[in-house]
């Protein structure tokens, strides 16, 4: 998600690199099934889950609409993959800021 919203510019030219709804709606879906997957009743997993829900879950529109909005969304995403890493098998998402400068993003 982080990923998706930073390479996500608005140009004279139109949108470059536009997401799909399902960006949210995946998240959604993930969060949703994640209870049933949690079969050790982690509770870190669980904090997670909710917070992905509570800090992700934003209309698509507003996050095409707001750069405020979308660079806030992406660092939070960033953020809970980091934690997320090792449920994910130690992935380690690819650096990039906001700008352009370094900094994590999935």
């Amino acid at each position: 998600m982080a990923e998706r919203l930073q390479a996500y510019k608005v140009t004279e030219e139109g949108v470059e690199h536009p997401f799909r709804d399902s960006v949210v709606t995946n998240l959604v879906k993930l969060v949703d099934i994640l209870p049933k997957l949690n079969v050790t009743a982690d509770v870190e997993l669980e904090r997670l889950a909710a917070q992905v829900r509570t800090s992700l879950v934003v209309d698509p529109q507003e996050l095409r609409k707001s750069e405020a909005v979308r660079t806030e969304i992406a660092r939070s995403a960033a953020a809970i993959a980091d934690r997320m890493a090792a449920y994910m098998g130690g992935y380690s998402a690819p650096a990039h800021g906001p700008s352009g400068s370094e900094g994590r993003a999935t």
